[in-house]
């Protein structure tokens, strides 16, 4: 099998780990009464991703978004998904290991990121220890494995068109997502919710659809800093118009008040990254998108609090309702009850393993309130959730785990920022900042909810770091060792 990746060869061992990984999920299938179609699809899987790394591995993640199903259960379906899913990663990633060790240890980030692979392998051996199943040390596996896309996008993307094709695939997600999303809020009829069963179940299902229209949302923003054609500007507008409106309707406490966060932080280093640059052209587009603001923001004010629609009437029935909780009252105020205890136990668990964790798969018990979602009947539930990402790290990789983690974590808030600053091309200036504000949105968002470890969180990001790096290294020719921004990208 010949490899696309830089200094390729012809390598049995590649070769017998994918037959190995096709019998394997074969075994699988036959075991969950699919047979000789699972063995098909795995070698038809598996051969796409080797083939053309870009096009299978994205087309595996996409899978990976649809099959997204319950932490407290896993489905057949999804066995055989995370076999064949593991298996590819773990051939592609040792085989661009072994042929590009000197480009992935030239820089802060790569080094970081191959530090958490070695983390997260290393976890299998107190998830064998403490016994919590191979099933469920791969279902909490796979997304974190979506970080090394990172890896597949540098080292085989050859083409423009290697860059936009994901991105395509994206931005369609972003917005199916967000019309599923606004369709179950304003529109929750019985024709509405035939609606939403198709878009849920044939097109996003499963799919955290925050990560995707508060991201998109800041993507706008980021793209409309540089932007100076005013056709342009108003689509972007306009999209940004869709995934806010979708933030205020479907969002909780935590995406409003980081969204808040993350905006403010926009308006603080925007102008640091534009000073100096601003031409006569520039000027202007930016008054326009003033302009273009101010008119959006007098619109929505009245909506919310003047329309007699039923939309109107049920936002401001939702603003009431934040007004009780943050004022100490309102029933919502027992999730909160629950997240402390969910903490205090946590933290309880870790204080007896501290260091390497529990691993991967360890599941804890959950403990439902009345007015919590999923717990109207204080059932106790053994769930590989957990509401607070640097908790999850912590109780199942462990204080080195978590360290490994955030070191990674901030390389790459840094690397984007630098790639703002550096890149000549305005589109991919703006791109690179509007993902940095979601990085900062992602983990004050971790704060309440486990986004490190979610799916469609950790694909945008692996997938829209490996664009951007690519891009900036065609750009700047930064694969040449001696150029400055070698050591960003």
């Amino acid at each position: 099998m010949r490899s696309t990746a830089p200094g390729g060869g012809t390598f049995p061992w590649v070769a017998a780990l994918v037959g190995a990984a096709a019998v394997a999920c074969g075994v699988a299938g036959s075991a969950y009464g699919a047979g000789a179609l699972g063995l098909v699809a795995a070698l038809a899987i598996l051969g796409a991703s080797f083939a053309r790394p870009l096009v299978g591995v994205l087309g595996l993640m996409v899978t990976q978004l649809y099959l997204v199903g319950s932490t407290e259960g896993v489905a057949a379906g999804e066995v055989f998904f995370q076999i064949v899913y593991v298996s590819v990663f773990a051939g592609w990633v040792s085989h661009m290991i072994v042929h590009a060790q000197e480009r992935f240890v030239r820089t802060p980030l790569n080094r970081s990121l191959l530090v958490f692979a070695g983390v997260l392998l290393f976890s299998a051996f107190p998830a064998l220890y403490y016994e919590n199943g191979l099933v469920w040390w791969l279902r909490d596996l796979s997304p974190l494995l979506n970080y090394l896309v990172f890896f597949i996008f540098v080292n085989t993307a050859r083409s423009e068109g290697d860059l936009r094709r994901p991105v395509a695939v994206f931005v369609a997600f972003c917005y199916l997502v967000t019309l599923r999303d606004l369709v179950s809020f304003a529109f929750p009829g019985a024709a509405a919710s035939r609606l939403y069963y198709v878009l849920d179940t044939w097109v996003v299902r499963g799919s955290g659809g925050a990560v995707f229209w508060q991201s998109a949302f800041f993507l706008c923003l980021g793209l409309l800093l540089y932007e100076t054609r005013p056709g342009r500007i108003a689509s972007l507008l306009a999209s940004m118009a869709f995934f806010g409106a979708t933030l205020v309707v479907s969002g909780t406490r935590t995406y409003w008040l980081s969204t808040l966060f993350v905006l403010a932080l926009a308006l603080a280093l925007g102008p640091r990254l534009r000073r100096g640059r601003l031409r006569r052209g520039e000027r202007v587009a930016g008054s326009f998108r003033a302009a273009l603001l101010l008119i959006g923001a007098v619109a929505l004010s009245w909506f919310l609090f003047e329309g007699t629609g039923r939309t109107a009437q049920r936002l401001r029935g939702r603003y009431e309702r934040l007004g009780a909780v943050l004022q100490g009252g309102g029933e919502q105020d027992l999730s909160w009850f629950a997240r402390v205890l969910e903490a205090q136990y946590t933290l309880e668990q870790v204080a007896r393993h501290p260091f390497v964790g529990y691993g991967l798969g360890h599941r804890i018990p959950f403990r439902g309130t009345p007015g919590a979602r999923g717990g109207e009947h204080g059932q106790i539930r053994q769930t590989l959730f957990l509401h607070n990402g640097y908790l999850f790290m912590l109780l199942k990789l462990g204080a080195l785990g978590l360290v490994v983690f955030l070191w990674f974590l901030v390389r790459l808030m840094r690397m984007q920022w630098d790639l703002a600053v550096v890149l000549d091309d305005p589109p991919h200036k703006g791109l690179a900042f509007g993902f940095f504000l979601s990085l900062v949105g992602i983990a004050v968002m971790s704060l309440t909810t486990s986004k490190f470890a979610d799916a469609p969180t950790t694909l945008f990001v692996g997938v829209f770091s490996g664009v951007l790096c690519t891009r900036a290294r065609w750009e700047n020719g930064a694969d040449n060792p001696q150029h400055a921004t070698y050591r960003i990208v």
